[in-house]
């Protein structure tokens, strides 16, 4: 049998403990992440999974808030493209700040359901809320106005 014997310093001991305190830390940090990679954005009340059904979209979008007629105005496919252009990269951004990445779905086939929104304030008509679905995840959306004077802000934001 082969044994090993090393003489430690309190120096090199105390670094030794560290550097393990800070590599179960990262571990435990990214375990964390685990399914609902977008907690910062959405209470854990609201989850970004299962999105199986229109009940399901439906209830989301109540869930944060937002009102919607329950038939959708339009169902569309459309794969995510695998290099953004001026326009995706400005769309992604809407997403980042509610804690979605397009980019992670490049080149994926998804599912955009856009609903009619009833209560966005002082603005009755007009005002839509788009979901993009990829196998029952909502991986991005935004709430739109198409009027003239338009605009388009995240699905968090008022």
């Amino acid at each position: 049998m082969l044994m090993f014997t090393a003489k430690l310093s309190k120096k090199k001991l105390i670094t030794a403990v560290l550097i393990i305190a800070i590599i179960v830390c990262i571990i435990i940090i990214a375990a964390g992440r685990g399914d609902n990679e977008y907690r910062d954005a959405f209470s854990e009340e609201i989850s970004v999974t299962n999105i199986k059904s229109n009940e399901d979209r439906v209830a989301f979008l109540s869930a944060l808030g937002w009102e919607v007629d329950p038939i959708i105005v339009e169902m569309e496919e459309a794969v995510i493209p695998k290099e953004f252009g001026d326009t995706y990269k400005a769309y992604n951004k809407i997403q980042l700040e509610q804690g979605f990445d397009l980019l992670e779905y490049a080149g994926k086939r998804v599912k955009r359901y856009t609903y009619a929104v009833t209560n966005y304030p002082d603005i009755p008509d007009n005002v839509y809320a788009d979901l993009i679905i990829y196998k029952d995840r909502v991986i991005g959306g935004d709430i739109c106005c198409i009027a003239s004077d338009g605009f388009m802000h995240s699905l968090i934001a008022r």
